[in-house]
């Protein structure tokens, strides 16, 4: 049974990521390579996981998207599939497809901020508020 009021609960925690949280990390990461006057550290950085790189092919052009935000993107259009209700394909009426909409909503919110908070990690250690996981961390990333 999926609880009556979870699309606020996460379409609320999809607007605080995207409207609060995420321009203040991406303010803190405009400054990681300044505090060491580093340029490699920012390269370091963007290839960590959830800022890491892929590949998508559209219509011959390659596009270069980070994991992070083809999982904002997708949770974002996720959201239509709640606007706009769509009747179950084949005539099909169970629980499960009723309900997919809902489901994939929590699912990729879940994702969101699972994302979030590893990239948040990432930022901390790259700033320099180390703590000792952190410290053996970036010893095994420059290693």
């Amino acid at each position: 049974m999926i609880p009556e009021n979870i699309i606020e609960i996460c379409v609320a925690i999809d607007i605080a990521i995207l409207g609060i949280a995420y321009p203040i990390i991406v303010d803190k990461i405009s400054n990681i390579g300044e505090k060491y006057k580093s340029q490699y550290i920012p390269v370091l950085f963007n290839d960590e996981f959830p800022l890491k790189s892929i590949s998508i092919s559209l219509a011959k052009k390659e596009f270069r998207i980070t994991f992070f935000k083809l999982t904002l993107y997708s949770t974002l259009f996720s959201l239509l599939f709640l606007i706009f209700q769509f009747p179950p394909l084949f005539g099909w009426d169970n629980w499960f497809i009723n309900n997919s909409a809902k489901l994939t909503v929590l699912r990729l919110s879940t994702i969101l901020t699972v994302f979030f908070i590893v990239w948040l990690d990432k930022v901390v250690l790259y700033n320099g508020k180390c703590s000792n996981s952190a410290i053996s961390e970036l010893s095994k990333t420059l290693s």
